[in-house]
């Protein structure tokens, strides 16, 4: 005899499966759109950004030299989105090895205390002892770590500005939680959150890609990521 609750729990399961398998399917079709999009950019920008230095070191009136600034900035904008978009085609493209998960956390953490938004994060570590090895691309891994705490920072913001970071095994996995005390996200957010391009943020503040990239990454090596509001 299965119980009602039991039938509930399988059938979001289910649903959760299905959600994450149309989920892949679509970054795989958006990922070879990217990939085209950021070649087509790519060359015409960097001719760009070369006559704009060029045309900023020439310059000798200061207003002229400002606008040349804000033209630079914005280009250095768009060459970050079609970096990230080339890591969100080609999340396979890196060399594997065995990797210490606590060792690339304390890195990317330690790397993290040079950004001057963490000055007022209070960042929480809660690592495993002999928390046993994986194999992953360790520059990989540490980016996608990177991006969940530069996220997790952003929902902190205002909101008790602390963020934990957790390493411990279950079931043989070997997991990586990153949590902040923000006020959560609704369902519909949490439904498109690994969607290219989508964002939460103020215009200018973000590509929506990070998130993305990260779950193509975490997905290449084999492993699955996912978000929930947890008390």
């Amino acid at each position: 005899i299965i119980g009602r609750s039991q039938i509930i729990r399988d059938i979001s399961e289910i649903r959760k499966i299905e959600h994450q398998m149309r989920q892949s399917e679509r970054l795989v079709t958006l990922g070879h759109l990217a990939a085209g999009v950021a070649h087509e950019i790519g060359n015409p920008l960097t001719s760009i950004s070369s006559l704009v230095q060029l045309m900023e070191r020439r310059s000798t009136n200061p207003g002229e030299k400002e606008q040349l600034g804000k033209i630079r900035n914005n280009i250095e904008r768009i060459n970050k989105i079609v970096r990230e978009l080339v890591d969100f085609t080609r999340p396979n493209l890196t060399k594997v090895s065995r990797v210490q998960v606590n060792d690339v956390v304390e890195n990317a953490i330690g790397l993290l205390r040079y950004d001057e938004r963490t000055r007022e994060i209070r960042i929480i570590l809660e690592l495993e002892k002999n928390l046993g090895s994986i194999k992953a691309s360790p520059d990989k891994l540490h980016q996608v770590i990177v991006n969940l705490v530069i996220n997790a920072l952003d929902a902190s913001k205002d909101h008790g500005n602390t963020i934990w970071i957790r390493t411990f095994t279950e079931s043989d996995e070997v997991c990586i939680l990153v949590k902040d005390n923000g006020i959560g996200m609704s369902s519909e957010v949490i439904e498109k959150i690994f969607e290219p391009f989508f964002t939460t943020k103020e215009g200018g503040r973000g590509t929506g890609l990070g998130l993305s990239v990260s779950h193509g990454i975490i997905t290449s090596m084999k492993g699955f990521i996912q978000v929930d509001n947890i008390g």
